[in-house]
């Protein structure tokens, strides 16, 4: 009888101190699994602003082979980013699309505009021909983003891959 005294006292005792230490154990397994959610969640955002800045500068250029200041601004800072939350090959794949559009806007800065008393048909060969070049550059970069882009703004798979 004594022996089960001390065996229900030692079991008392027992579940005082290990109760709130289980009750800290399923908090802080809480506690991880929010902070990796969010931290999902905040690298999809961070993707994803990359893919659309792209996107936009893409789209820009293949309606009206313009891009406005702001977007062009926009997307070099989200290309320089893109080398620390995404693959080495979207990275290149985005400095390519950079280095053309900034040949294609160069050029066609050179170029008097139509408006000017220095525009000759020359002027506006020149500016078919750079538009037909940079038409043929884009011509498959929309999709090929989309391809390279969809591992890494797909919510549910491991955000630690950088495929």
């Amino acid at each position: 009888m004594q022996g089960d005294n001390n065996q229900s006292a030692l079991f008392t005792t027992l579940s005082l101190f290990l109760t709130p230490a289980a009750l800290s154990a399923v908090v802080a397994y809480g506690q991880l699994k929010i902070a990796q959610n969010k931290l999902r969640w905040d690298l999809f955002e961070k993707r994803l602003s990359v893919y659309q800045s792209a996107m936009t500068i893409i789209s820009n250029l293949n309606l009206t082979g313009q891009v406005s200041e702001e977007d062009w601004k926009n997307f070099i800072l989200e290309k320089s980013l893109s080398q620390f939350i995404l693959s080495r090959e979207i990275y290149d794949f985005l400095n390519e699309i950079s280095i053309e559009a900034s040949k294609f806007q160069a050029h066609m800065r050179s170029i008097p505009d139509e408006q000017s008393k220095y525009f000759t048909n020359d002027h506006a060969d020149q500016k078919f021909e750079a538009r037909a070049r940079l038409s043929s550059f884009l011509a498959d970069k929309e999709e090929e983003l989309n391809t390279k882009f969809k591992p890494f703004l797909a919510v549910f798979t491991d955000p630690w891959r950088l495929h």
